[in-house]
C-alpha cells in the first residue's frame, strides 16, 4: 500500500538515497492516518466502507502461497479432468508468451528472487547459462519478456495508471497500481518488488482472470468477456466436481436434470446415510464495489448468493417431494453448501450478512480455498456425513462461513499437483520452499 501510494501521489523529487528511517516514518504515517469513513462515527455504512476495503487489502495476503497457483493450473491448464477448457492454451501461448505452467514458474521465480533478495534484484543477475536452465524449455530472456508484460511496470507507467483512477480523494485511499503490476521496472534495469506475496496474487486464478479479460478487451484473443467467464464458471464448476469425488464414504451425484429436462438441480449432491448436501459452485468474484463496500447492500454479492439459494431452494423442494429423479429424503436433514471460486471475505459482517438472501434449508458459503483446506478431513471418513453435519450450518438465520470443527488440512489433490510442477521444475520452488 505504501508503495502503491509512493508511485500515484509521491512528488518528481525524490531522495537520492532513502533510509530505512525515511522508510519507517512513511509506514508511521500511513498507520496513523485517519481513514475519512472515521469522520462519520455514527454511520454503519461508513464504517462497513472502511472494514470492506481493509479486509480486501489484507485477507488475500494470509492465504498460503502454493494452493492458489495449483488451481490455477487446474482452471487455466489443459487438464482433461476439470472440463473443457476456460481458455484456448493456442490463445494463451500467444498472449502470454508462455504455457500457463511456465507463467507460473516465471512468477514464482521472481517471487523467490524478492525473498532471497530484499524485494529487489537487477536483471543482469539472471545470468543465461544458469537460469536458462532452470527456466527450461524457455530461456531467460523470454521469461522476463513475460515478466516484463504481466507482472512488471515502469515506475512512470504504475503513476500513471494510479493517476488515471484516482478519485476526489487525497489518493491514499484509491486505486493500488501494484495489485495490477506487482513489480517496478527501474530504468537501471532494477526488478522492485515490495510485497512478494503481491507477485503470487497475480498468479492466482483472479489475477489470471484479468489477464485474459485484458486480452480479449485489447482484441488479442477473440470472443467476448461473458464467453470467457462463463467457461471458467463450468471448468470451476467441474473442478468442484473432481474434488468432491475424492470422498470415499459418500455417493456424489452430478446435476439432475428433471421436467421433462427442462429445469436443472444443483451443481452436486452429497448423499450420506446421515445427511443430503446440496452443492453449488460458484465461479462470479465480488467486484469492486462489494471490496470497497460503497455497495451498501453488496448488491453483486447478494446477487450472486441469491441466484445459488434459489437453486439449493428448488433442489430441497424436489427432494422433499419425493422426486424419483433426486435421492431419496428417508427422513435425513438437508444442508446447502454455496462453494464460491474467490473469498467474500466481507460476509460473515453483521450488518453485511443480515442483508444477504438466505435459503430454505440451513445454508453454507465456503470460498475454494476453505473449501480445500476442510474436505481432506472428510475424504476417508467413514463418518463424513456426520462430520458434514457439525461443520455446515444447522439453522436458516444466515449464511454461515465457518467450517468449524473441522480440522484444516492440505487438499490432496492440489498436494499431487504441487509435486508433479515442482519435481518437473526442480530448482527454484525447492529453493524457495
Amino acid at each position: 500500500m505504501l508503495a502503491g501510494i509512493c508511485v500515484t501521489v509521491g512528488k518528481s523529487q525524490r531522495k537520492a538515497r532513502v533510509t530505512d528511517r525515511i522508510v519507517e516514518e512513511l509506514i508511521n504515517d500511513l498507520f496513523n492516518m485517519r481513514d475519512p469513513s472515521l469522520d462519520e462515527p455514527d454511520s454503519d455504512e461508513a464504517l462497513q466502507r472502511m472494514l470492506s476495503r481493509m479486509t480486501y487489502l489484507q485477507m488475500p495476503f494470509q492465504n498460503e502461497p502454493w494452493p492458489p497457483l495449483m488451481r490455477t493450473l487446474c482452471l487455466y491448464g489443459d487438464d482433461p479432468r476439470f472440463g473443457p477448457l476456460a481458455v484456448d492454451q493456442a490463445d494463451w501461448q500467444k498472449v502470454v508468451g508462455a504455457s500457463v505452467q511456465q507463467f507460473l514458474q516465471v512468477g514464482f521465480l521472481m517471487y523467490a528472487a524478492a525473498i532471497f533478495n530484499d524485494g529487489a534484484i537487477h536483471r543482469d543477475v539472471f545470468d543465461p547459462p544458469r537460469f536458462d536452465q532452470i527456466v527450461h524449455p524457455m530461456s531467460i530472456s523470454q521469461a522476463l519478456a513475460v515478466a516484463d508484460r504481466w507482472l512488471a511496470r515502469s515506475v512512470n507507467q504504475l503513476a500513471a495508471a494510479g493517476r488515471a483512477k484516482a478519485s476526489e480523494n487525497d489518493g491514499h485511499w484509491d486505486y493500488n497500481p501494484f495489485f495490477e503490476h506487482p513489480i517496478a521496472l527501474l530504468d537501471d534495469g532494477t526488478y522492485v518488488m515490495p510485497s512478494p506475496m503481491g507477485i503470487l496474487q497475480r498468479l492466482s486464478p483472479q489475477g489470471v482472470f484479468f489477464i485474459i479479460v485484458e486480452a480479449i478487451n485489447s482484441g488479442l484473443i477473440s470472443g467476448t468477456v461473458r464467453d470467457f467467464s462463463d467457461a471458467l464458471g463450468k471448468r470451476f464448476e467441474r473442478y468442484i466436481g473432481v474434488q468432491l469425488k475424492q470422498l470415499n464414504h459418500a455417493t456424489v451425484h452430478d446435476e439432475i436434470a428433471y421436467d421433462k429436462g427442462q429445469k436443472l438441480s444443483v451443481d452436486y449432491i452429497i448423499e450420506t446415510p446421515e445427511a443430503i448436501v446440496l452443492v453449488e459452485a460458484k465461479s462470479r468474484p465480488p467486484d469492486e464495489k462489494v471490496r470497497s463496500g460503497v455497495d451498501l447492500d453488496a448488491g453483486k454479492m447478494g446477487e450472486v448468493l441469491s441466484k445459488a439459494c434459489e437453486q439449493i431452494d428448488r433442489s430441497a423442494q424436489e427432494i422433499e417431494q419425493g422426486n424419483p429423479k433426486f435421492p431419496d429424503q428417508n427422513g435425513r436433514p438437508l444442508r446447502g453448501l454455496i462453494i464460491t471460486r474467490e473469498q467474500f471475505y466481507n460476509l460473515p459482517m453483521a450488518f453485511i450478512g443480515n442483508t444477504m438472501p438466505t435459503a430454505s434449508i440451513p445454508t453454507s458459503v465456503w470460498s475454494s480455498q476453505l473449501f480445500e483446506h476442510a474436505i481432506p478431513a472428510l475424504i476417508d471418513d467413514p463418518d463424513c456425513g456426520q462430520r458434514l453435519l457439525e461443520a455446515l450450518a444447522s439453522d436458516t438465520d444466515r449464511l454461515y462461513t465457518t467450517t468449524d470443527p473441522l480440522p484444516l488440512r492440505h487438499d490432496p489433490l492440489l498436494k499431487d499437483l504441487w509435486e508433479q510442477w515442482r519435481i518437473g521444475w526442480p530448482q527454484a520452488p525447492r529453493a524457495a520452499a
